[in-house]
């Protein structure tokens, strides 16, 4: 931002927000807050570490609706969704993805290479199908 501001008696803002990727909005928002965070942001970073105290608390065991209630318990107003969102970006939680399965192959009544399925049983008879 400093850079556009250095730079705006060279070349319009637009072009430079269009250059380096920034919206317009998104300039001028910054120099009205000079560079610091927002109300909103500043709110959102507090009731996020009062999320993460009350889940240290409770043994690092709540998931994103139990943590919404007790939030609500104490005084908070953020809903499950906005809760889970927070503790996704925080943590990975949860169980592990299980190993891929095996596939297991049949093997035929000979004792050699793969079983005949129901449907080759039924077209060669299972006189045929077994060999005899």
């Amino acid at each position: 931002m400093e850079f556009i501001d250095a730079e705006k008696t060279v070349y319009g803002v637009r072009r430079l927000c269009r250059v380096l990727g920034v919206s317009k909005s998104a300039y001028y928002e910054h120099r009205r807050r000079e560079g610091g965070p927002s109300v909103a942001d500043v709110a959102d970073a507090h009731e996020a570490h009062q999320a993460r105290v009350a889940w240290a608390e409770h043994r690092r065991v709540y998931g994103a609706r139990r943590l919404t209630s007790e939030l609500r318990h104490r005084g908070h107003s953020w809903n499950r969704k906005k809760v889970a969102e927070a503790d996704a970006s925080e943590r990975h939680r949860g169980r592990p993805p299980s190993p891929p399965r095996r596939i297991q192959q049949t093997i035929g009544l000979n004792g050699h290479g793969p079983g005949l399925g129901r449907a080759a049983v039924h077209r060669l008879g299972a006189e045929q199908a077994l060999g005899r």
